[in-house]
């Protein structure tokens, strides 16, 4: 079968105003030439060409079932009077109009106007898909792919438009790293997502630094606006809430206690009623730390200790120091699942006092040995503040910070099984994997060896500071505590609150992050000569725990300087020296729980010392009772464990790391 472009006798010119089928591809006369048409067929089919070539029509002639149409183009079916050459012209301006461009609007609507068709759906597709008729006259198929040309050039425009605002972006924060201008934080506390991940997915924190002339790592110190309605006079400018929430409840306190303290007698506040416990000491007798009849565990050696007073301790810290006792015997004496003190505990470490004794603090600090400092009025302010009825309820509102849920009262720390671990070869020195083999966890470090069945001893939950105060307050119907729900099977609650400080100035390290700590404990921000910071540069924001009473949290060893203040309530600390790590029988590297002695100490008649953990028996550890004011130095690698003996508020920050006692570590296969 043939179709030509001619005009065949028995048919008739018809014309339609719906789009051609087959995308109305003008072809009219394409073979004129073609054998089995003639002069007057040529002729005829110019004739409809020329007449409907204005409007986009053209003669199309079926010899086989002997029929011809004139296709519609783009105008109405009207036919034409006017000259080929004239309708060429025509064609042309009209193209010329169309370069000046149309609406992406008017370009989508015309493209859908007239959907093309294949020919299997009853088209007529003429050979070779010519897009311009015998006259060169541009045909709907043409206008349509022009249309179409048109509309993806205007979306490449867009795409390029959107990359380089994309790079602009980019460089910005590549420049100054200041990724908070673009996507700020809340300073009411919550955590505002960058636009393209609402929902915080992988989100992690950025860090903060910029390298100096030197090269070293330097902290962004650029500073914040403050509030207009308050600035707090011990704030630093770059770190800390700026909020106005957060200024006026400061300007209120701060108001009442400047009046409290000048005596004008018009103040409305008063320092809230604390109470304390008080302990004898047991006597500390001379002695070696280790005898040779026992034997010596990993990094033991004889250490003689003198006696001293702890409240009197001399300028640098004595032999032996801190003094130590057996610490079965030590738990023996005061079972750590019971929260009712004691009248004697077994105390060693020296107590300053830190107005008057400094120096001292100092010394010992350099030393790297723990301590306690108290009578610091910068931590007093926060004690009276924090102790204040009201003041923690609306300094915290209801945003939900981090807590953990256990179904006792012990809070073993754990990490899930491949949790942030980075691959590394395995270590060939077999001795320095002596305590996983001891534990049956096999050699190797970096690898994740966890027991089966294995299951987190605790959940992490998120809770407002009211609802976890509500069930830290147990009382029975007369208002005393309901030691039933406090007991030690019962469930237990341990509250957190995590300050960024310059790791991320606007909480970028945790989802509500509570930056006006760095306004709250202005002893722990980040600046040289303080006691409490040995590398202000190192510090990794501020962590505070609040704990309802009788929690537990396991014996372990953290990797860097730490200290601790207790804000209110009591605190019991278990101290051991490194050297005591291999008598502590910790969970192995690569456990869920690494570092953290696998012994539950709370039930010292139900140790198996027997068999499972000889080595426990000779262990040796001092305790202290941190209460609220006081604030403990604890060197790297030190052991603690730690009791709520009330409820309690406790704040810790960490500055560097000591490589004192490095080497014991190692050897007991950290």
């Amino acid at each position: 079968m043939h179709r030509r472009a001619v005009a065949h006798p028995t048919t008739t010119t018809t014309s339609t105003s719906a789009c051609h089928p087959d995308g109305n591809k003008v072809f009219a006369g394409y073979n004129a030439n073609h054998s089995g048409g003639g002069t007057n067929d040529a002729k005829q089919a110019a004739s409809c060409s020329a007449a409907t070539i204005e409007s986009g029509e053209a003669v199309v002639v079926d010899h086989g079932n002997g029929f011809n149409k004139c296709a519609n183009g783009f105008g109405a079916g009207s036919s034409s009077n006017k000259t080929p050459s004239a309708a060429y012209n025509r064609t042309r301006q009209h193209r010329r109009r169309r370069k000046g461009g149309l609406s992406w609007r008017a370009l989508w609507n015309r493209i859908l106007s007239c959907p093309q068709s294949s020919p299997s759906s009853g088209g007529l597709a003429p050979p070779q898909q010519q897009k311009r008729n015998l006259y060169g006259a541009t045909t709907k198929y043409q206008q349509q792919q022009d249309d179409m040309t048109e509309f993806v050039m205007f979306m490449v425009q867009v795409i390029l438009v959107c990359l380089i605002v994309m790079g602009l972006t980019v460089v910005m924060f590549l420049v100054w790293h200041r990724w908070d201008i673009l996507f700020p934080k809340s300073l009411e506390g919550d955590v505002v997502y960058p636009w393209w991940n609402p929902y915080g997915l992988g989100y992690q924190p950025f860090q903060y630094q910029r390298r100096g002339s030197n090269g070293a790592i330097q902290f962004d110190l650029s500073p914040m606006p403050p509030s207009k309605i308050y600035t707090i006079p011990t704030s630093m400018e770059h770190i800390g809430d700026k909020s106005d929430r957060y200024a006026r409840l400061r300007k209120d306190i701060d108001d009442k206690m400047t009046s409290y303290q000048a005596g004008d007698g018009q103040h409305s506040w008063e320092p809230p009623h604390l109470d304390y416990l008080h302990f004898e000491q047991h006597p500390m007798e001379t002695h070696s730390t280790f005898s040779h009849d026992e034997g010596a565990a990993v990094g033991d050696v004889l250490r003689p200790q003198e006696p001293y007073d702890i409240y009197n301790c001399p300028d640098t810290p004595p032999a032996g120091y801190p003094f130590e006792w057996n610490l079965m015997q030590l738990l023996t004496d005061w079972p750590p699942d019971d929260a009712q003190p004691r009248s004697h505990i077994h105390q060693g470490l020296c107590v300053f006092d830190y107005q008057t004794e400094y120096a001292k603090a100092m010394a010992y600090r350099e030393a790297e040995v723990p301590f306690v400092t108290r009578n610091d009025p910068k931590v007093m302010e926060t004690v009276h503040r924090w102790n204040t009825p009201g003041y923690m309820h609306e300094m915290l509102g209801a945003v939900k910070h981090r807590a953990e849920y256990s179904l006792s009262n012990h809070f073993l720390y754990w990490n899930a099984p491949g949790a942030g671990l980075k691959k590394k070869k395995r270590n060939k020195d077999k001795d320095k994997n002596k305590a996983s083999k001891q534990h049956g966890f096999g050699g190797g470090y970096g690898r994740k060896k966890v027991p089966e069945n294995w299951t987190s001893p605790t959940e992490m939950i998120r809770m407002t500071y009211g609802e976890w105060l509500n069930k830290a307050n147990a009382t029975t119907e007369n208002g005393n505590e309901d030691d039933d729900a406090l007991g030690p099977n019962q469930p237990h609650w341990y509250f957190r609150l995590i300050g960024c400080g310059e790791t991320g100035p606007h909480g970028e390290c945790d989802a509500g992050s509570s930056e006006y700590l760095f306004d709250e404990l202005t002893f722990f921000q980040p600046k040289d000569d303080d006691l409490y910071l040995t590398v202000p540069e190192k510090q990794r924001g501020i962590h505070c725990r609040f704990g309802m009473k009788g929690v537990i949290a396991e014996n372990h060893f953290d990797g860097s300087r730490n200290s601790i203040a207790v804000l209110g309530g009591a605190r019991r600390y278990i101290l051991n020296h490194p050297n005591q790590c291999e008598n502590l029988h910790l969970y192995p590297k690569g456990h869920p729980s690494a570092r953290h002695s696998e012994i539950d100490w709370s039930r010292p008649d139900e140790i198996d010392l027997d068999e499972k953990y000889t080595d426990f028996a000779r262990a040796r550890g001092n305790e202290v009772v941190l209460q609220a004011g006081d604030v403990l130095y604890l060197p790297t690698q030190w052991f603690h464990y730690i009791i709520s003996l009330t409820l309690n508020y406790q704040c810790n920050t960490r500055s560097g790391i000591a490589n004192d006692y490095t080497d014991i570590i190692h050897e007991c296969g950290f």
